[in-house]
């Protein structure tokens, strides 16, 4: 669930850049956090995919 979830917030945060634009999607708090959680999640997926265990 947690690969699905990341999916989604990934295709979220695209579709809001395109629409708001690149500086704007960055100046409002919920488009940041969309952005931190696709970060995070994305590092701990290509981490667990790479078998770097110290990072998760």
């Amino acid at each position: 669930m947690d690969k699905v979830f990341t999916v989604i917030f990934l295709f979220e945060m695209f579709i809001k850049q395109s629409a708001y634009g690149f500086k704007k999607y960055f100046t409002d708090a919920w488009c940041w956090l969309d952005f931190v959680i696709v970060v995070v999640c994305s590092i701990s997926f290509i981490s667990s995919r790479l078998n770097l265990n110290f990072i998760h």
